[in-house]
């Protein structure tokens, strides 16, 4: 007995010792890091490796965020901030999604839009740059127009291609706007990276390459995973449900799952 009180007394004064020695000593932010702010549901398009409006997707009430929310967490974020608009579906389907850019570029903000492209002719994109949006990233998986569409189910190459050739003569006209290409890295792609980087050395201003996810929550895909995680920050990314996800794994987790134990915007 007198022992183990001995223990407890000794173990009390290390974990004492041992508390004082783990004093978090890391600069915490303030405001946390926005990642993805994911307004809607909606896609017209069915791409293959998409969880929520892909072919093998389950279907389900797709869901809009109400726009108070949107605009309350715009109204919170600080001066310079880069925000991303992006959507499990597509942005652009958004009925608020003009107003939300808007909105953005009246708070001081940098607005990016990562989007399918399908919706840019010409005249949307004199909408869009009209809006102060700083960045737009097209989404397009591959080169070669039969790829695409067997990937991109209902959309065309050619859409994207007039897209880049309307908004670079929006930038020789002095237009402030960046353009990217962003593709999933398919094992079966017709090209390789150095290729795919030369088709689009004059049509955007840089390219980049994402891997599948990793198998973190038995996420669903048709044709690879990755053997290891990529190293990805936490941060804070609003669903079209008003909860608010910590990463994009647990974002794509929500379409199949109970969520309401994360945060809600309503809070």
């Amino acid at each position: 007995m007198a022992q183990q009180q001995q223990w407890q007394e000794v173990s009390g004064d290390r974990l004492q010792e041992l508390g004082q020695l783990a004093s978090p000593r890391a600069v915490r932010q303030q405001v946390p890091r926005l990642g993805y702010f994911l307004t809607t549901e909606l896609c017209e398009l069915s791409c293959v490796m998409c969880h929520f409006n892909g072919p093998n997707a389950k279907r389900r009430g797709a869901k809009t965020m109400d726009p108070a929310m949107v605009r309350k967490v715009l109204g919170g974020r600080p001066k310079g901030e880069k925000i991303w608009f992006v959507a499990t579906g597509e942005f652009f389907n958004d009925p608020s999604a003009l107003d939300y850019l808007r909105e953005a570029s009246s708070l001081g903000l940098s607005a990016g839009v990562i989007t399918h492209g399908q919706a840019l002719t010409p005249s949307f994109i004199d909408q869009i740059l009209e809006t102060g949006l700083k960045e737009i990233l097209l989404s397009v998986d591959s080169i070669d127009p039969d790829q695409y569409a067997r990937i991109r189910r209902g959309g065309q190459l050619q859409v994207i291609l007039d897209a880049c050739r309307s908004l670079r003569e929006q930038k020789v006209r002095g237009r402030d706007i960046t353009v990217g290409a962003t593709t999933i890295c398919f094992p079966r792609s017709k090209h390789t990276r150095a290729e795919v980087e030369e088709f689009w050395r004059e049509r955007v201003d840089y390219v980049q390459f994402v891997s599948e996810y990793h198998d973190v929550f038995r996420l669903r895909r048709l044709f690879w995973l990755p053997e290891k995680r990529t190293a990805c920050p936490i941060e804070l990314i609003p669903l079209p449900s008003g909860h608010v996800a910590p990463c994009c794994a647990v974002a794509i987790h929500s379409h199949d799952h109970d969520v309401s134990w994360l945060p809600h915007l309503s809070e």
